[in-house]
């Protein structure tokens, strides 16, 4: 079992810093201002505590390099060890990296101030990071947060409804932004002005920034600079947009008038071209009659004088030799 005492100042990590077996490593004791080390066959000597310090650091940072780092949310990360198949979780704050493996909480337990296990400087060294003191002077946590919402905010479509109004599609929803002076508020997260306003951009916001044209590291000192020529500029546009789609409309009206007028003349045309027609047929059938009526005078009987004789005034015998003769001649 772990005891405060032999925690950080140990036999095993004597022996890992003389590169020896532990087994060589007879006495280790803390004082007030060193540690006292006996050594198998060596003289026993003093040794600082800081150098057990530094080891304690490296030693875990160095363990951490074959571990495996998956992100699941914007501060909580799990850690995988696939040589021995565990899994941990690690959600990071802005002054600590908290981990839920037992070196952690051995660390809560026997230090005034936990530091950072094994699993805790592979998320670092995720987020580009190597000491703990580094992440808290340079504001790791707020920075691991906006990499995260601006890596996500590149997957999101976004659609401007107003001068000041945006809707963002995420892969499970739908969230609105608004644009004010110092910040872009989503309908996603519940505002904290005390906050640093980098804290105030969700990934929705940055998606936003990005439709906007803001990209890098002053982005967002960009945005507040530039919020009231984005306004104006879009209501000038809006403006320029609806000029557009009046002159558009006049011509569409233009176009569909025109358009009956040709469609008007064309009917017209076709009309006039029906009663030619039907004039033509009315001509035609006239004059297929009248040939028709004279061939039948023709075939009708006359008297000496050329009148036509009636049929009742002539017996049928008559008519029948007298039109044979008229077809004999007309056809010999």
């Amino acid at each position: 079992m772990i005891q405060s005492e032999d925690y950080i100042y140990s036999k095993s990590a004597v022996a890992r810093m003389l590169n020896i077996a532990s087994s060589l490593v007879v006495r280790v004791e803390k004082w007030a201002n060193c540690a006292f080390v006996i050594i198998k066959g060596k003289r026993p000597r003093f040794w600082k505590k800081f150098d057990f310090l530094l080891h304690f650091a490296d030693w875990r940072r160095s363990q951490s390099k074959e571990l495996v780092v998956d992100r699941l949310m914007p501060d909580v990360f799990a850690v995988i060890n696939e040589k021995k198949s565990s899994k941990y979780v690690i959600k990071i704050k802005p002054d600590a990296i908290v981990c839920t493996c037992e070196d952690y909480k051995n660390q809560n337990k026997f230090l005034p101030t936990a530091g950072v296990c094994k699993h805790g400087y592979a998320v670092l060294r995720k987020l580009g990071i190597e000491k703990l003191s580094e992440y808290i002077k340079d504001n790791g946590y707020q920075k691991a947060l906006d990499s995260f919402n601006k890596e996500h905010s590149a997957k999101m479509r976004v659609a401007r409804t107003d001068a000041y109004s945006f809707a963002v599609q995420a892969p499970t929803n739908i969230y609105y932004c608004d644009l004010h002076p110092s910040i872009i508020k989503c309908s996603c997260t519940q505002y904290d002005t005390k906050k640093l306003n980098s804290e105030q951009f969700c990934a929705h916001g940055y998606a936003v920034l990005s439709y906007l044209g803001f990209t890098g590291n002053q982005q967002i000192k960009d945005y507040k600079l530039g919020f009231e020529w984005l306004v104006d500029d879009y209501i000038n546009k809006e403006d320029e947009i609806i000029g557009i789609n009046q002159a558009m409309n006049d011509e569409g009206e233009e176009l569909d008038r025109l358009r009956a007028e040709r469609e008007a003349i064309e009917a017209a045309k076709l009309t006039e071209e029906e009663d030619a027609m039907n004039c033509l047929f009315t001509a035609q059938s006239w004059g297929t009659a009248s040939k028709a009526k004279e061939s039948k005078k023709e075939l009708e009987p006359t008297d000496e004088n050329g009148n036509y004789i009636d049929d009742e005034d002539r017996d049928d015998d008559e008519m029948i030799d007298y039109y044979d003769d008229k077809q004999s001649r007309k056809y010999y």
